[in-house]
């Protein structure tokens, strides 16, 4: 009896790790769908500001740490500086979102309204069609994860029987 509780415990944990590799390939997906929101916000914001950039501590920006590392950075460095350092020291970001985060702190408050508006829909374009694949790419490792972390766990028990 003890025996197959533990080899019980083996499949479950195979699961377990294939369920946990299957949730990091979610969170870069809906990482994707923040950023493409954060866009869209960011760019509402400059239009009612009159081109500005208004970063703030508010909820919407709470989602990105670089945000709120960019603020503190912007009292000691040029915007696009802290922009940049703040991106590249995001962990959380994929190395993907991290360089297009990257390019576009460089062409954001260099030119008017008008353009920089234009730049935050060809960024948020971007970022659409990288969610876009990842979720194709998401469906198919998932399952994938999800199977092989099970599967591994019953050969492992089997393997000890």
């Amino acid at each position: 009896m003890l025996k197959a509780i533990g080899l019980l415990c083996l499949v479950l944990c195979g699961g377990i790790c294939g369920f946990l590799a299957a949730n990091r390939v979610r969170q870069k997906q809906e990482q994707l769908v923040h950023l493409a929101a954060f866009l869209h916000e960011l760019e509402i914001r400059m239009w009612c500001h009159g081109g500005t950039l208004q970063l703030s501590e508010q909820e919407t920006y709470q989602t990105f740490s670089f945000l709120s590392n960019t603020l503190i950075a912007m009292q000691q460095v040029s915007f696009t500086e802290a922009w940049k350092t703040s991106v590249q020291a995001d962990k959380e970001l994929s190395p993907d979102s991290q360089q297009m985060l990257c390019e576009l702190g460089e062409e954001l408050g260099i030119s008017d309204l008008y353009t920089q508006k234009e730049i935050l829909e060809r960024y948020r374009s971007r970022v659409q069609q990288m969610e876009a694949e990842q979720r194709e790419t998401s469906r198919k490792k998932i399952r994938l994860y999800q199977s092989m972390g099970l599967l591994a766990g019953m050969a492992v028990a089997i393997l000890l029987c």
